[in-house]
């Protein structure tokens, strides 16, 4: 298995009220707290409730060049998904679904 080293580019989806922005904020914070450049952009579907939430977070040792990340190399998925964004070479993808987790 190969292993997700830094630069980390995380993509995290659910839905409203699944805690997908507080996760991502948490995850940033840790970061920035080990001196590390972050970048975080929540998308937010429209919709009161239920609506579909997607974080791009970047975690990098320096500087980065834009918001978006080009690639991801961790995803988090909280609902199911019919496609994913654009993957790195060594990904690691966290599927609660097909893990079972919501059981």
């Amino acid at each position: 298995m190969n292993e997700v080293k830094p630069p980390y580019h995380l993509y995290l989806c659910g839905q409203a009220g699944q805690g997908v922005t507080f996760l991502a904020y948490l995850l940033a914070q840790a970061a920035f707290y080990e001196r590390q450049h972050v970048s975080m952009l929540p998308q937010y579907q429209l919709g009161i409730r239920g609506g579909m939430i997607k974080v791009s977070l970047s975690i990098t040792p320096t500087p980065l060049p834009t918001l978006l990340a080009p690639a991801y190399n961790i995803i988090l998925l909280l609902t199911p998904q019919t496609s994913l964004p654009p993957l790195m070479d060594t990904h690691l993808i966290l599927d609660a679904y097909k893990l079972k987790a919501h059981e």
